[in-house]
């Protein structure tokens, strides 16, 4: 495949690796962060870090550009969307796990109080 420019290297290295190689560690980070009852921006540092890493491993076994803006952008948003979802669906799970007399599942992010019959 032909190296696009913007990107840093081939759509489909890309996409492999946003996807594949780095999805799920983007899905992990969101997971851990909700787990420990931290804020979404830590969600936001961390993927950026996750994007950093995607282009040092693109460059060093693929080729690509190491200093792709367009490239760690992309993948930044990607990633950063991925684990804040994974962050707010473990979210939205614990705290109707963990207050069950208080909220009730209202769809897989989000949660509502009970109502109260008196």
């Amino acid at each position: 495949m032909e190296p696009a420019p913007f990107l840093g290297n081939s759509l489909g290295m890309f996409l492999a690796l946003t996807f594949v190689a780095f999805g799920w560690t983007a899905i992990a980070t969101g997971n851990g962060v909700a787990w420990r009852w931290q804020s979404a921006w830590q969600v936001v540092a961390y993927c950026g870090l996750l994007a950093a890493a995607e282009r040092f491993i693109d460059h060093a076994l693929a080729g690509g550009e190491l200093l792709s803006l367009g490239g760690f952008v992309v993948s930044f948003v990607i990633l950063t969307a991925i684990g804040l979802a994974a962050w707010r669906l473990v979210q939205a799970r614990l705290m109707v796990m963990q207050y069950p007399w208080l909220y009730e599942p209202d769809g897989p992010f989000g949660w509502r109080e009970k109502q109260r019959t008196e």
